[in-house]
């Protein structure tokens, strides 16, 4: 809600000032504030929203899939090549585990991502 007032200047080109409101949310004011206007944004905008959101979680969960690999692949388990000759790499290992862990979020990024834009959709 804006208040808009008029006036003609010198030249008697027309001015008009719109002066903005306090937004009362939850009893906090929010006047001006960058949320107030993504609040809006993104109610005003929800297919357009879940898209943006759909595409970056998407673009995300390919990423670490890129950099971590899939998650299903097959590890050394810390061993480089003979068991007996080497012995298990802890670190190794502890690497492998991350590797899986972000692979699988990669995998869930990409699945919501998805989801999200197919949700997009039906609104």
């Amino acid at each position: 809600m804006n208040e808009r007032s008029s006036r003609l200047d010198d030249d008697g080109d027309l001015i008009v000032v719109a002066v903005a409101k306090p937004v009362e949310w939850h009893g906090a004011s929010m006047e001006g504030t960058v949320v107030a206007e993504l609040v809006k944004l993104f109610a005003n905008h929800r297919v357009a929203t879940l898209n943006s959101v759909g595409l970056l979680l998407t673009i995300a969960g390919i990423l670490l899939l890129f950099l971590y690999g899939m998650p299903y692949q097959t590890r050394t388990g810390g061993v480089i090549q003979f068991e007996a000759d080497n012995p298990r790499d802890q670190n190794q290992i502890e690497l492998e585990r991350w590797y899986d862990r972000l692979g699988w979020l990669g995998l869930v990024y990409v699945a919501l991502g998805t989801f999200y834009q197919v949700a997009a959709n039906c609104l």
